[in-house]
């Protein structure tokens, strides 16, 4: 019996930044990805401001909703967003450096949650807690 290899969690990662064009224009990179982990970034552009001059809310859940979406898609088993909470406690201001950090809370079956914690990396400031689940749909993200 033979088994075909798995790519690794940033293989995975890393075929997924090429055909996401979200990703690719929002700027984030994959600065970690392990199982149940994983962390990523983005820079906060003056494109991504609210009337008030701080990170739009809608551009910090993206980067939630990317980053433990991500994290699940990378058992390399396609999986979609079923929900999610964010409370946003603090600002990210233009030329902010977001990360996300995620933790793979729980996964059994077809379902997985995840929380992320994202803050500002020149300060350690919270900018947002989210609790994300997610829905494992089956299939291969990518072939071998």
């Amino acid at each position: 019996m033979t088994t075909e290899p798995s790519p690794t969690r940033r293989e995975v990662m890393t075929y997924m930044a090429t055909c996401n064009p979200v990703f690719q224009v929002m700027g984030m990179e994959v600065i970690e990805a392990v199982p149940g982990r994983s962390r990523l970034a983005m820079v906060v552009r003056p494109d991504m401001a609210n009337t008030f001059g701080s990170c739009h809310g809608a551009v910090i859940f993206t980067l939630a909703d990317m980053s433990f979406g991500w994290t699940c898609n990378g058992a390399n088993e396609k999986a979609v967003t079923a929900g999610a909470t964010i409370d946003i406690v603090g600002p990210a201001m233009v030329g902010d450096r977001l990360i996300a950090d995620v933790v793979e809370a729980y996964r059994a079956g077809r379902n997985a949650l995840y929380d992320v914690r994202i803050t500002v990396a020149e300060t350690g400031a919270e900018v947002a807690l989210v609790r994300g689940r997610m829905r494992i749909v089956g299939g291969k993200v990518m072939e071998v």
